[in-house]
């Protein structure tokens, strides 16, 4: 059976979106896959499921909070990246992001922007309210 899937040639490659997928051919009983590049973090290291600190979009093995925090938590350096990739927001939405991080690094702009996008895609709008409300530090 892996003959049959090994003899067939790419159709076709395409960019799409903010991240590269190639589309591959059927093969004898019309299956077709689809490949994407590896994510990587800004030190070269691969972002994945088999690296430590993995997030699940199945809230039974990562919670809406810990997904967000996920997000929030991302080093500055990576989060140019990530917002391209995962975000579907403008390219100036971005560098306006970008900017407001660089300038004031402690505010984390860009990852609380991502942190509520991915969450609110992966969970709702419900819970990522209640998952914000309960990031929020109160002082003491």
């Amino acid at each position: 059976m892996a003959s049959r899937f090994q003899n067939k040639a790419w159709i076709a490659s395409a960019a799409l979106a903010r991240g590269r997928v190639r589309l591959v051919g059927g093969d004898r009983l019309g299956f077709t896959g689809a490949a994407t590049f590896a994510v990587t973090k800004a030190d070269g290291t691969k972002f994945g499921k088999t690296e430590a600190g993995t997030v699940w979009l199945d809230a039974g093995r990562t919670s809406p909070y810990r997904f967000y925090q996920f997000w929030l938590n991302l080093d500055d350096a990576d989060v140019p990246s990530h917002l391209r990739i995962m975000s579907f927001r403008s390219r100036e939405e971005i560098e306006e992001l970008e900017r407001q991080t660089e300038e004031r690094p402690q505010a984390r702009a860009a990852q609380r922007a991502l942190a509520e996008e991915l969450t609110t895609l992966v969970h709702g709008a419900d819970q990522t309210a209640a998952v914000i409300a309960a990031s929020v530090t109160k002082p003491s």
